[in-house]
């Protein structure tokens, strides 16, 4: 559910900073705080559906 969403903020936002959407500066930070909330939401709902088990695992990039 978040992922869509997520995802759709990410293309928007970029398009927004390359130029291609005209978007003032204060609707992109407004996108960019909405993503970081989705994000935050996404992350606790884990948790949540884990019971709180493996909140403290981190990922790792390889």
């Amino acid at each position: 559910m978040f992922n869509k969403d997520i995802r759709l903020l990410n293309k928007v936002i970029r398009l927004g900073e390359s130029g291609k959407v005209q978007y003032t500066d204060e609707e992109l930070i407004r996108l960019k705080k909405k993503r970081s909330q989705l994000r935050d939401w996404k992350q606790s709902a884990k948790i949540s559906q884990n019971n709180g088990f493996g909140h403290y695992e981190q990922k790792t990039d390889s």
